[in-house]
């Protein structure tokens, strides 16, 4: 029908101009003709354009529309320090957010694929079924059906595997582990170290608000004090790249500093409820 209609409309257009031309007496009648028929041209072109930005508006109120939806079944969520929170995703699978963390996934594709964007620190406890990936800057966590634990923090890269079995894949992507029960891995510069033993009740026990660290950087340590207990450390006066070996927990911010000021021979003050100093004592 349209054709039809626009061939009907050609059609009584050509009458239109027709009627309208008057040949003038120096035209030949070719030369009137061609005249004519550039002014069909015209006529033809101005419907082509028409045409051609209805298509092009359809197109932009689509993807407009599924933006739209894309953004409302966005889905985002954070601790802040001194916070732990369990999150359930869609199909059941759990996370734990240790402080300071933070995942988003979308509700709309979950179903053909299960993905999350992660940062922070979290105890995954995944829900058989098809491929379960965690993505984060430093790099990514794919598994089927198992738990494990993640820390991804400025450049620090770690995985521990808590059951089952994960594939972790370097931020560059040419380089991959498979991890199973009872082994983790953490990421180098060039790409991944050879995956190790590790004690599985230090290593989630972040949980229950006890932090383990084995041949550490005290500047580490001090991190995680203050996103435990939200306070600001003002550490300019010693060496924060220190070895540090022991625990705190997050009960009592006292105790947390003294267990682990005083195997290195540091003093503190706590200046304020949010503000602490650390520094050397002169006889060490």
């Amino acid at each position: 029908m349209s054709g039809q209609h626009d061939h009907i409309e050609s059609h009584q257009y050509l009458l239109r101009q027709a009627e309208k031309l008057r040949v003038p007496g120096r035209l030949t009648r070719d030369e009137a003709w061609h005249l004519l028929e550039t002014r069909l041209e015209k006529k033809g072109r101005l419907i082509s354009l028409n045409r051609y930005w209805q298509i092009a508006a359809s197109v932009a109120l689509l993807v407009s529309a599924t933006l739209l939806l894309y953004q409302l079944q966005h889905v985002e969520i954070s601790t802040a320090r001194a916070q732990q929170k369990m999150v359930y995703l869609p199909d059941s699978s759990s996370l734990m957010m240790n402080a300071e963390s933070t995942i988003s996934y979308n509700r709309l594709f979950w179903r053909r694929r299960r993905e999350v964007k992660f940062t922070g620190e979290g105890f995954f406890q995944v829900r058989s079924g098809e491929t379960f990936e965690v993505k984060s800057p430093n790099g990514i966590t794919q598994v089927l059906g198992t738990s494990f634990n993640i820390i991804s923090r400025d450049r620090k890269y770690k995985v521990s595997c808590i059951s089952g079995r994960v594939r972790v894949i370097n931020s560059t992507g040419d380089h991959q582990q498979i991890l199973t029960h009872g082994l983790s891995v953490t990421a180098k510069q060039e790409g991944l170290h050879a995956p190790q033993s590790f004690d599985m009740e230090k290593e989630i026990a972040w949980q229950n608000g006890e932090f383990y660290f084995e041949g550490s950087p005290f500047e580490d340590v001090l991190n995680t004090i203050r996103r435990q207990y939200d306070v600001i450390i003002d550490a300019s006066a010693i060496n924060t790249q220190r070895i540090y070996t022991g625990s705190f927990n997050n009960r009592d911010i006292d105790e947390a500093l003294r267990f682990v000021c005083l195997p290195l021979g540091l003093k503190y003050e706590i200046l304020s409820a949010r503000k602490i100093r650390i520094y050397q004592e002169l006889n060490v």
